[in-house]
């Protein structure tokens, strides 16, 4: 084989790779493999950290080490990681956080991050809008410890704060598993001592061993904390042994204006008693008392209740489904007898809360009544208020051809109406614009009760003055005026004022839109 030949053959494998080569695709290697920041280097087991960083891989997958757990993977946007992962459950200490190139196997420089031991006490609470009430007797608080040294043995003083500042304890323990997390559970105020209690309306106060940790629950006197027109107030007070068989006063308040004032006669230890929301209730925060305070009560049973209402928001809308916003709407409660305004703002929207019952919506666009509704309120709603107000398109045609449309008409267009929001008075209104290229213009949200005057001109001069067609109560509105035509005549003469025969004659509208 002769040195041609060989070279030959070697720059023909070359070009076989190359191809080779180009028909599979290999990762693209742009960027070193590190850690560019992190939000933080403590924390708390089950704390998010944000981590960004860069691998080699451009669009290659990444993963997340921490110490020897995986706890995120993903791909790069580009050469770029961004990624939010939480501590995972690991015994307090430091640890090592690395980030992944998987394609090219490649790790970054590790981070060093701290779990921190993390206490906890947690209260069981009734879902909102339920309370607990005094004389419960069971309350369930679990400690935790999360980040804590592995297999080993907590003391827990758990301790309980009345609203009287008196303090109930209890020492437990919290024996943690080899990853550092553990926890218990108490049961107050059965696991506080014979002297604990839930007879104070307010708020308790839990810690763990002081201030690690706490949390808190409240007491009240009724079963709950909002309530709706109709809802029955379950009320429960206890501590009244020494007034056992005589009255009490229960006294509901809104503001500085008594709602309701009853007696209620004491059996053994407990008031107990039931009063229905009113079906007129207005809104707001109620005050409930109950008196005499036995000698033994250190904490006056009192408590704030709401009647919050639904929300309720309404849409203003034209003819055409199109939002229409300042639009004015007063409500009317017939229950309460009250009436209240909203105005709708962007989107047509406007928001308010009411209680249960019937209710009338009345809409004023530029004070003149719009629109009426009346709606039966159980619960939150969104409501369309289909208001009387339209689109108006007018077009100005050719009187002897009308399908030629004539552009650039002045239009000045005078609407009179009797406005009955804050006063009967008659208003006029102005609204001017020309016609488009098309010979039309259209007039954007004009009312159905109201009268229109029209005055339409061209070169200055007058044609049309007069009353459009009363407005139909539809989408658009669509009305047609003419424009006269005047006959014009051309004579074409030279120089002597002979006239020339067979010349071409070209008329230019000098507004524009028009030739022949």
């Amino acid at each position: 084989m002769n040195k041609k030949t060989i070279t030959v053959n070697t720059l023909t494998v070359m070009l076989v790779l190359a191809a080779f080569f180009q028909l599979i695709p290999l990762p693209v290697y742009a960027a070193d493999v590190k850690i560019t920041s992190i939000s933080s280097t403590s924390g708390k087991v089950e704390d998010p950290i944000t981590l960004t960083g860069t691998i080699n891989t451009t669009n290659g997958e990444y993963m997340i080490l921490f110490g020897n757990l995986t706890v995120a993977s993903g791909f790069a946007s580009g050469n770029i990681v961004t990624c939010t992962f939480s501590v995972p459950p690991l015994p307090r200490g430091n640890y090592t956080i690395m980030l992944r190139d998987v394609n090219a196997s490649i790790d970054s420089e590790p981070l060093t991050f701290q779990i921190e031991t993390n206490y906890i006490v947690k209260v069981e609470k009734p879902q909102p809008p339920y309370q607990f009430q005094e004389g419960t007797t069971t309350i369930n608080i679990t400690v935790n410890v999360t980040g804590g040294i592995g297999e080993t043995t907590y003391t827990a003083n758990v301790t309980v704060r009345t609203p009287a500042n008196e303090t109930f304890w209890k020492l437990t323990y919290v024996n943690t598993t080899n990853i550092g997390m553990g926890n218990t559970s108490l049961r107050y105020p059965e696991d506080f001592g014979v002297n604990a209690h839930t007879n104070y309306t307010g708020i308790y106060t839990v810690y763990f061993n002081g201030t690690l940790a706490s949390d808190m629950f409240f007491i009240g006197l009724t079963d709950r904390t909002e309530y709706h027109r109709g809802d029955t107030v379950r009320i429960k007070a206890v501590g009244y042994s020494s007034v056992n068989g005589e009255n009490v006063t229960i006294t509901v308040k809104l503001g500085a204006e008594t709602i309701a004032r009853f007696n209620h006669t004491v059996l053994g230890d407990i008031v107990e008693a039931n009063w229905a929301v009113p079906n007129n209730a207005s809104i707001g925060n109620y005050s409930l008392s109950i008196i005499p305070t036995p000698a033994t009560k250190k904490v006056d049973d009192a408590q704030v209740f709401a009647v919050p209402g639904f929300e309720v928001r309404i849409v203003s809308q034209s003819l055409a489904y199109e939002a229409v916003s300042n639009v004015t709407i007063k409500v009317h409660d017939f229950e309460a007898g009250k009436t209240y305004n909203i105005v709708s703002g962007v989107g047509g929207v406007a928001s308010i809360r009411l209680e249960k019952g019937a209710h009338k919506f009345t809409a004023y666009f530029k004070k003149v009544r719009v629109g009426e509704v009346s709606v039966n309120i159980t619960g939150e709603l969104m409501l369309n208020l289909t208001c009387q107000i339209t689109n108006l398109k007018i077009t100005v045609e050719n009187e002897q051809n009308p399908e030629v449309k004539i552009p650039f008409v002045s239009l000045n267009l005078t609407a009179t109406y009797t406005t009955e929001l804050d006063g009967v008075r008659i208003e006029n209104e102005i609204d001017v614009t020309q016609t488009d290229i098309e010979g039309s213009a259209r007039f954007v949200l004009p009312i159905l009760n109201a009268t229109y005057r029209l005055t339409a001109s061209r070169y200055g001069r007058t044609f049309f003055n007069g009353t459009i067609p009363e407005l139909k109560p539809e989408a658009w509105n669509n009305v047609k005026i003419s424009c006269p035509v005047k006959s014009l005549t051309v004579n074409v003469t030279d120089a002597n004022n002979s006239p020339i025969p067979g010349a071409l004659v070209e008329i230019q509208d000098v507004m524009g839109g028009l030739y022949d």
